[in-house]
């Protein structure tokens, strides 16, 4: 039964475990509300990993957003490229689990619209798939092929995509748009990461 639930949702053991942590992050980051999407980078942090931070978010495509990901998960501890790699990655999945503990608020109020509840229920089961497709990218960083990774990492963008759609809609206001768009947005950072690493190794 519990393989079938994992096989049906696309949720892998580790994905509890970070379900774990995200509890703990739902108390030190905002809240998500309406549009808006959670936010908890120091843009201002320094640390001593500027140099490669920039070097290695050069090639990102979302410079600002990377640069500021990254300074925030290494303030003070001097790491390596894959040691970035794997702080983007964690920073990918926390802003997962937040978006995807919203939609669960969402999806359990009574007072929705038929038409938002379909689509919040749809979003809340595409997003429990993409935390634990993240979760096991994480997991295995270092541990398996960069093509299975980058497979992982593409199928949660395509989920991320599809609950966007669902309020595609006329007169439907996707209240989870914001944080799609940031969470996309982190994704293809990370991917550009790792083909970074992948052209250096």
């Amino acid at each position: 039964m519990e393989a079938k639930l994992y096989g049906t949702l696309g949720i892998r053991p580790c994905f509890f475990f970070f379900l774990c942590l995200s509890i703990i992050f739902t108390f030190f980051t905002p809240a998500i509300s309406g549009a808006r999407a959670p936010n908890a980078y120091n843009q201002n942090a320094t640390g001593p990993n500027d140099k490669l931070i920039v070097h290695v978010c050069k090639l990102a495509p979302y410079y600002k957003l990377c640069v500021d990901v990254l300074k925030a998960g290494a303030p003070h501890k001097i790491v390596d490229e894959a040691g970035l790699l794997r702080i983007a990655i964690g920073s990918t999945v926390r802003m997962a689990m937040q978006t995807s503990l919203y939609v669960g608020r969402l999806s359990r109020n009574t007072n929705n619209e038929p038409r938002y509840q379909t689509a919040y229920t749809a979003c809340r089961i595409r997003y429990a798939d993409v935390v634990g497709k993240l979760a096991d990218w994480l997991h295995h960083v270092g541990k398996s092929s960069n093509a299975l990774a980058r497979r992982w990492v593409e199928s949660a963008i395509d989920d991320i995509i599809t609950c966007d759609k669902l309020f595609n809609q006329r007169g439907m206001v996707n209240t989870l748009s914001a944080g799609n768009i940031q969470l996309l947005q982190m994704c293809r950072n990370d991917v550009e990461i790792l083909e970074h690493l992948n052209s250096h190794h």
